[in-house]
């Protein structure tokens, strides 16, 4: 070091003593160009001998140190302890920190606890013990370390290491809340504000956050701004809000960010300002913030304080869903959906709608019931549209509920239940849904009163359930209402797979349809339906019996008999089959319409859609009506008798071809008597129920 000084001395006498013979221009006062030489020379050595004393300090520092630590310097152990943490001056070996860090904590000194505590709670350097870490912080708190009082409040709060006490972590947060730190004083605030651990106090929770905040702490200076904005332990005071939600945003909070840029869109406390809601918002998007993100993705939407622009939307979007955002969620599927700043992509909608309805947003359901619905980039499935309907209409959504009245309703996707369609109607209906309404009303005219009294109960209990924020009860098939027929008529096999023909009018507006065959009643279905020919297709697959043989001849006879087989004026007459016999009276029905012949046997209502049988017992047309003889009366003057009309059997072969069905062909010319005709009859006539 002496020699140091003594080489600058040197230097700075050499400048001395030349500079002003330079400055008088004297040319024999001037350095020769050797001496110059010789100058620089001197200080490259001064520059490097500068460097070796340095590098030589750094070495005999440590060894200074390490020689007081061992003679038992707590001061000395903890900065040896720091060194060999951060590798300053020694290579970093947190195992090496920890010993001298020990050293000092066991002489006493509370910044050594601390720091062993913070090293077996984290697992450096020594194994992770939370139990030592905890009795290390308890050490340094009891000396009044307010680090270490907050860590040990943090440990007793979350049962690490100790066992949870809220009522200690309380202690010990107060004790390091009173000595100043921040980070105790905004816990604090967060427990008084939620009661936990202490009596619910919003007035204390305030004091707590104020003081953080005054300190500068970001997180306390926006907790103060939500407390201003709600009102919550001071008044009410928006101005004042957006005040502290501006000294976090502009320590770069991205909470207060995103909450002052919500300010400026709404203008609460600042003058409304989208294009300042944009800036605050772009901040906090910037740092990742989805709430930002999705406002972002909306006002470019909507082109709101920034230029529209769709493309950017969706992007603000993407950022904010790949974080979960719902919302976002929910818009990226809307956009898929409709192809707005992307490419229309029905499948891609259905999962972002997916990915939103999975998190309990209630449109998102609604979308994918409506698309599981439709088939519409997803496979078309009507239990699975229920249930997303169910979860937005249990949430109080109006068109999921609408909907939900809708499918019980038809019997689409669940059970026919008439009590809960009315239920869920009402409370649609209830929100302005006009075709909720529209069946409710349509219900009231089926019901009777004890059943719409029931279905209003089970309307109040939901809604009542919506609104206390509990999950509704499940009712399930509760088979309430009593459904009445309201036509029938006649129908026969003409399929090995339980395909039944029977006349349109007869099923047409039907909730449900039911075939009797042999005395057992089968549910059936509709496949097929031909209004202009009055024909209709059912299939019940329960049903077995000999299947009908149609006729191939050109056409029917004039005059040729022919036997009615059906099930007329049901619940009047026999349950049993019927039997009549006539002729084909005209090869053409009413206004000459020649896909129907005119028959005289006797009908009743209830023969519509029944097999009219040759003599060979196959099948020729098929029963459609009889003429009004009232209305007729009132023209005529006279009742018309025996005036019947069939479709023609070439009319049901076409409309069963078209429909693949494979019929029996009836070749035998050999007539049979009237009984063997009944018998062949009963075999493949039945009874078709409308309800």
């Amino acid at each position: 070091m002496a020699n140091l000084k003594e080489a600058s001395v040197v230097y700075m006498s050499m400048i001395r003593v030349h500079t002003p013979s330079l400055e008088s221009g004297n040319p024999v006062a001037q350095p020769s160009v050797g001496r110059m030489y010789s100058l620089c020379f001197v200080v490259i050595i001064i520059f490097v001998s500068l460097f070796c004393h340095r590098y030589a300090f750094s070495e005999i520092l440590p060894e200074k140190l390490r020689r007081a630590a061992e003679q038992g310097s707590d001061v000395a152990q903890l900065k040896l302890g720091y060194m060999y943490y951060d590798g300053e001056g020694v290579p970093k070996d947190l195992a090496a920190a920890a010993r001298w860090f020990r050293k000092a904590a066991e002489q006493g000194n509370d910044d050594a606890q601390g720091r062993l505590g913070y090293m077996y709670y984290n697992g450096e350097g020594v194994p992770k013990d939370l139990a030592a870490a905890a009795r290390w912080y308890r050490k340094a708190a009891e000396q009044g370390d307010d680090d270490a009082q907050l860590e040990l409040g943090r440990m007793y709060h979350d049962g690490e290491g100790v066992p949870k006490d809220l009522a200690a972590a309380t202690r010990w947060y107060h004790k390091a809340a009173d000595q100043g730190n921040d980070f105790a004083q905004v816990i604090l605030g967060y427990m008084y504000y939620s009661g936990e651990g202490v009596p619910k106090d919003l007035a204390a929770s305030v004091r707590w956050y104020r003081k953080a905040a005054d300190q500068g702490n970001d997180f306390a200076q926006a907790e103060l701004g939500y407390r201003y904005y709600n009102g919550e332990g001071v008044p009410k005071d928006l101005a004042t809000a957006a005040r502290w939600f501006r000294k976090a945003a502009d320590q770069g909070n991205d909470f207060a960010q995103a909450e002052l840029g919500y300010r400026y869109y709404n203008g609460e406390g600042v003058p409304k300002d989208l294009a300042a809601a944009a800036r605050w918002y772009r901040k906090a998007a910037d740092q990742g913030n989805d709430d930002a993100q999705t406002m972002l993705g909306y006002m470019y939407y909507h082109g709101e304080g920034v230029p529209k622009d769709l493309a950017a939307s969706v992007r603000w979007y993407h950022k904010a869903a790949d974080q979960g955002n719902d919302f976002s969620q929910g818009r990226l599927g809307y956009m898929y959906y409709n192809g707005e700043g992307v490419p229309k992509d029905l499948a891609t909608a259905a999962r972002w709608y997916r990915k939103a309805a999975d998190q309990g947003y209630d449109d998102a359901q609604t979308m994918l019931g409506y698309m599981y619905y439709n088939g519409r980039g997803v496979p078309k499935d009507l239990a699975a549209s229920v249930r997303w309907f169910r979860k937005a209409a249990d949430q109080g959504h109006d068109i999921a509920q609408a909907e939900l009245g809708y499918m019980y309703y038809n019997g689409e996707g669940v059970p026919k239940d008439y009590l809960l369609s009315y239920a869920w109607s009402s409370l649609a209906a209830a929100q302005g849904q006009k075709y909720a309404k529209d069946i409710r009303d349509s219900l009231e005219r089926i019901m009777t009163p004890n059943q719409i009294a029931e279905a209003q109960r089970i309307s109040r209990k939901i809604d009542a359930q919506i609104a206390s924020g509990e999950k509704p009860e499940m009712f399930f098939h509760l088979n309430k209402v009593k459904q009445h027929p309201v036509s029938s008529g006649s129908g026969f096999l003409v399929g090995t797979r339980g395909e039944i023909l029977t006349n349109y009018h007869v099923i047409n507006k039907c909730d449900r349809l039911t075939v009797n065959h042999d005395g057992t009643e089968h549910g059936a279905t509709v496949k097929a339906g031909d209004e202009t020919n009055d024909l209709a297709l059912l299939v019940a697959q329960s049903v077995k019996g000999f299947v009908s043989t149609l006729s191939v001849s050109p056409q029917t006879r004039l005059g040729e008999i022919v036997q009615v087989a059906g099930y007329p004026l049901s619940g009047i007459l026999s349950n049993d089959l019927n039997i009549t016999s006539g002729n084909v009276s005209a090869l053409a029905g009413l206004a000459n319409n020649v896909t129907h012949f005119q028959i005289t046997a006797p009908i009743q209502p209830g023969n519509s859609g029944g097999p009219l049988l040759d003599e060979t017992g196959n099948v020729v047309g098929i029963v459609v009506s009889q003429l009004n003889a009232i209305e007729m009366a009132r023209y005529t003057g006279s009742l018309p008798q025996n005036v019947n009309f069939a479709i023609k059997v070439s009319v049901v072969r076409m409309f069963l071809e078209n429909h693949g069905v494979t019929y029996r062909r009836g070749t035998s010319d050999s007539k049979i008597s009237p009984e063997k005709i009944a018998d062949l009859a009963r075999g493949f006539t039945v009874a078709v129920q409308c309800w």
